[in-house]
């Protein structure tokens, strides 16, 4: 967990300073951050490996009462790469369905 964690830190980081950096040029810089995607083979084989160790698989059930899928988080990118979201730079929009992801 301490490797992700780091990562998306650093990518939320840099969102915001790209967004900084290029936004007198009118480009505008977003993150996409999605909760765990049960359709995803990440999520899958982590899941399996939990199974083939003996372990319960420790995905809580978000306050939506259901996992997000890979098309919520599309839709968000596509929301994010329209005119719709022409205000809207250096911010980073987490996909979760009310899960607060680690990190």
């Amino acid at each position: 967990m301490a490797g992700i964690s780091a990562t998306c830190s650093a990518i939320e980081g840099l969102t915001r300073s790209l967004a900084g950096e290029f936004g007198l040029a009118n480009v505008r810089v977003n993150c996409v951050r999605g909760n765990a995607m049960v359709e995803t083979r990440t999520i899958q084989e982590t899941g399996a490996g939990y199974v083939r160790l003996g372990y319960s698989l420790p995905m809580a059930i978000p306050p939506l009462g259901r996992p997000i899928t890979i098309g919520e988080t599309a839709a968000t990118a596509a929301f994010l790469a329209s005119d719709a979201s022409s205000g809207i730079t250096g911010s980073v929009l987490t996909v979760s369905a009310g899960a607060f992801p680690v990190g």
